[in-house]
């Protein structure tokens, strides 16, 4: 950042996500990226049609690839800070989620443990578009599921879900989980959990030690009624 400087570049994405040059129609559009991995210099590439794959950005090799397929409708991707092996891969309009420990990268790919779930995802109506799925993991090791204006709670361990919580009267649907961190000055840790909201609102959520989900405790409107926010 410091010298301005290109230190790695990968020119076509659909070759190194598939491995084959990208026929006319194909897609090989980027739909995320994220650091993630047993080393910091790996780069996760998210391709359409639900392509992920993982560029090291020193050497220039993508070691791992995998297809997840067109009905996943994957496009984002959320990793865990405190351990940056674990992965989740969510489609925002279809509910799946992919949860990926990347240990290492074989290239028969048997050191990536992959497990899937599915949450429900009402269908848009008439004047009504659809809520979406937004993912982060949380300080516990949980992964946060927002969708509307409810958060849930997945245990990756145990692959149960927690209670979901309801927003705040007033706050419009969930558009993006800022971020996910935990209360340093409590007696007893209580994690905190921001989402932004399509009417401009921001929500905090909190989880005080032991409870089995997220509780919104306030919003405020960062944004007149009416200003569109969509997420980043």
């Amino acid at each position: 950042m410091r010298t301005r400087t290109i230190i790695s570049s990968l020119d076509d994405v659909h070759l190194a996500a598939t491995g084959a040059p990208a026929p006319r129609r194909a897609g090989g559009a980027v739909r995320a990226v994220a650091f993630a991995g047993p080393t910091a210099d790996t780069l996760l590439l998210l391709t359409a049609p639900g392509v992920l794959a993982a560029w090291e950005t020193r050497g220039g090799s993508v070691p791992w690839r995998r297809e997840f397929g067109v009905d996943a409708g994957l496009a984002s991707l959320s990793v865990d800070a405190a351990d940056l092996r674990r992965v989740a891969a969510a489609g925002p309009a279809t509910g799946h989620v992919v949860l990926l420990t990347l240990d290492s990268f074989k290239a028969d790919g048997s050191d990536v443990a992959a497990s899937s779930f599915r949450v429900g995802v009402v269908a848009a109506t008439a004047g009504r578009p659809s809520p979406t799925l937004h993912t982060a993991f949380t300080p516990c090791g949980a992964l946060a599921l927002a969708v509307g204006r409810e958060v849930t709670l997945y245990d990756p361990e145990t692959g149960e879900l927690g209670p979901a919580g309801g927003g705040v009267g007033g706050a419009g649907p969930i558009t993006r989980v800022v971020a996910a961190t935990r209360a340093a000055s409590s007696p007893s840790f209580t994690d905190l959990l921001f989402t932004a909201h399509a009417d401009g609102s921001l929500t905090v959520w909190r989880r005080p030690a032991g409870a089995p989900g997220y509780a919104a405790s306030s919003f405020a409107p960062l944004a007149p009624r009416g200003t569109p926010v969509v997420a980043a």
